[in-house]
């Protein structure tokens, strides 16, 4: 069953559009007091009320395929048009309309004479004394077509109805029901404190401080110091730069011949900048926390306000999905039109008769019907494993954690395999979080292992989210439709393997996720989705709340890490020039002066873009030749290898890469055999 476009609508919309309606009455009260029939002159069909309670048992549904309540029947009666067009027809300023108890008893009497009007209390979760398929045949005297089309209309109505109230009585309760889940959610899915790499980094930090102090005592102190300390295992590393040191006097320079020595060991990065402010970093105990960059670990109050965090937008969620499911209930009961507010346009259309032309609701199998009109509790379960889903996902996607898939095969062994599946033939996928810190990684998904347990709490294991968010990815990409659980989310016990709004963010690329388990593989980002344009990298990066990473930088962080993950991957030229364009920003020109990069794209950006679209007018060009052509024959590609710098570098004490527009073009000839030959002499070394 399609989702119900109307009663579950986008998630990512953060307001309603201009033309919702305003309810002027209030729909609990409105729906729970019908008790004053509708006027007689309303009705069309000269049958009498007699004649509607003595149908003519001759005129009969049953047995009758030509009324039988499938999809197929649905589109071939025409039923959704005619409706749209029978009340788009309809004098608005009429008695009968102004004093209508709601449109859908407005309909039901202009063709059924029933005595009252239609008992469809919010409390009743469902219509009473609905009339069936015989009464709508016997009460346009058997004209079969049009009794068919009456007869699905109110049945589409009655579905609405039946859903819409049911789904709204028991989603008030789930405030407090998801209240319940957030504690344990928060700790479950969110960056969990490593305690071996608490001890490593603490043991570290020892190390560096005894050495700082080290270099300085013997600096001050001159060489005969040095004998009572040298035999200190803590110290002993530094026995050489501290004797280098011992002639020096002031603690000036002792500073700097510290520097000269630490900068020989695998912590220098962090004790260069500690020494230069040692007198307060040693009693102050920021050495371990610099040292610790090294290590790092998540904010202890990280876990309340992920708390807080999930709590608001779990709210927001069950907000916009009560919100809507109100607005359903209106439009039912007010018949409000397609104008600003609820007022009619030019059409006469109503809202109403939009839901009805989706067809999402026609057909409720009995187990739905009677699960919505006669078991609330399983409604209420359904919509609480919802937005627990909802919750998780919530979570993990401000987390930075995602699924990256690719047409390339992954090894299904080892440590990494419990992270990775083909989700369907051809593609597969690995699921990872981007670790919150300056020094990049990627690390297994958060709450992994409690998702892989087939009886968690959760109901929900990680086979079903990795195959849900790939499922979504390919029918919806970043604009999920829903704000809450669908017909066949609410109708089921079941698990289904589509759950709209409950899934991870997803980057197709042509790059291969690296084994984050293999510390040369764990800084690999996704960092070119969907075409060759990587024209979805910039959604993904939005939707994993990228901007929030503490090495974000404005966007240069990002830069860098995609630097790393190409260098790693020799990534195609075409791919890595277009993704840092998507980004805004560029691979320093050899004019910069620190050769690092800088937020704005590249100057040829554009004109590069241009000359890919042009050749995709004259046909559709392989990979290949795409890449051969701007690295052999462009005179834009040849511009680019000459404005760019030989090397970028973060910083002075980290490893520079070489892997520009040019390197990338030498390694790509080099692995592939371009369909032509040309003038190759610009990129020889």
């Amino acid at each position: 069953m399609k989702l119900l476009q109307n009663i579950t609508s986008a998630l990512t919309a953060t307001e309603c559009r201009t033309n919702c309606p305003t309810a002027t009455t209030n729909f609990a009260t409105h729906f729970t007091s019908h008790t004053s029939p509708i006027s007689k002159n309303t009705i069309v069909s000269d049958a009498t009320v007699e004649d509607y309670q003595h149908a003519n048992k001759s005129s009969t549904c049953d047995g009758n395929s030509f009324f039988e309540v499938n999809m197929e029947n649905w589109d071939a009666s025409g039923a959704a048009q005619w409706y749209s067009d029978w009340i788009a027809k309809r004098d608005k300023s009429s008695t009968e309309w102004v004093e209508r108890e709601s449109e859908m008893d407005y309909f039901v009497h202009q063709f059924v004479p029933i005595p009252d009007t239609l008992s469809c209390g919010l409390g009743r979760r469902g219509c009473r004394d609905m009339p069936g398929c015989d009464k709508v045949l016997a009460s346009v005297h058997g004209d079969e077509d049009l009794a068919r089309k009456v007869w699905f209309i109110i049945r589409y109505m009655e579905n609405l109805w039946t859903v819409s109230s049911s789904a709204y009585e028991t989603g008030d309760q789930l405030y407090g029901t998801l209240a319940l889940h957030t504690p344990q959610l928060a700790r479950t899915f969110i960056w969990q404190v490593n305690e071996e790499e608490v001890k490593r980094c603490k043991m570290f930090a020892g190390l560096v401080k005894a050495a700082i102090q080290l270099v300085i005592t013997v600096v001050s102190a001159g060489v005969g110091t040095l004998a009572a300390t040298a035999g200190t295992s803590a110290a002993a590393a530094g026995i050489k730069a501290a004797t280098e040191a011992a002639s020096v006097a002031k603690a000036g320079t002792a500073v700097s011949k510290g520097t000269k020595f630490l900068s020989k060991f695998p912590w220098q990065s962090k004790a260069v900048d500690i020494l230069g402010g040692f007198n307060s970093q040693l009693t102050g105990g920021l050495i371990e926390k610099a040292i610790c960059d090294e290590f790092p670990q998540p904010d202890p109050k990280l876990e309340s306000r992920m708390l807080a965090r999930v709590n608001e937008m779990v709210k927001n969620s069950i907000d916009k999905y009560m919100g809507t499911l109100e607005t359903t209930i209106n439009e039912i009961s007010n018949g409000t039109g397609l104008g600003e507010d609820g007022t009619f346009d030019g059409s006469g259309k109503t809202k109403l008769a939009e839901t009805i032309l989706t067809g999402d609701l026609f057909v409720l199998s009995d187990e739905e019907k009677h699960r919505f009109l006669e078991q609330p509790t399983l409604i209420a379960a359904s919509q609480e494993r919802f937005f627990v889903l909802k919750a998780i996902t919530l979570l993990l996607k401000v987390d930075m954690c995602s699924l990256h898939c690719t047409a390339q095969p992954l090894k299904d062994d080892g440590a990494i395999a419990s992270s990775r599946i083909e989700v369907e033939d051809g593609v597969w996928c690995q699921a990872q979080c981007w670790r919150n810190s300056k020094k990049r990684k990627n690390l297994e998904l958060f709450g992994l292992k409690a998702l892989k347990d087939l009886n968690n709490q959760w109901n929900f294991t990680a086979e079903d989210l990795f195959q849900a968010s790939w499922l979504v990815y390919k029918e919806f990409h970043y604009s999920l439709p829903t704000s809450g659980p669908s017909v066949n989310d609410l109708g089921h016990d079941d698990t289904p393997k589509t759950r709209s709004g409950t899934a991870l963010p997803v980057c197709f690329s042509d790059m291969k996720p690296g084994d984050f388990h293999d510390k040369d593989q764990s800084e690999l980002l996704a960092c070119s989705c969907g075409d060759r344009l990587g024209n979805e990298t910039t959604q993904f990066f939005a939707d994993i709340h990228m901007n929030e990473w503490v090495g974000y930088d404005g966007g240069t962080g990002v830069a860098e890490a995609c630097q790393t993950s190409f260098d790693a991957d020799q990534s195609d030229p075409v791919t890595v020039f277009l993704t840092f364009c998507q980004m805004d920003q560029h691979f320093p020109y050899e004019a910069d002066k620190h050769h690092t990069f800088l937020p704005s794209a590249d100057y040829s950006c554009d004109a590069f873009k241009q000359e890919l679209e042009a050749l995709d007018e004259k046909k559709s060009y392989s990979t290949l030749e795409v890449n051969c052509h701007m690295c052999k024959t462009s005179k834009i590609g040849r511009d680019i290898m000459e404005h760019q710098a030989e090397f970028y570098r973060h910083s002075w004490h980290t490893h520079s890469s070489h892997y520009n527009f040019k390197e990338a073009c030498r390694v790509y000839v080099m692995n592939h055999q371009c369909p032509w030959d040309g003038d190759f002499g610009a990129l020889d070394r």
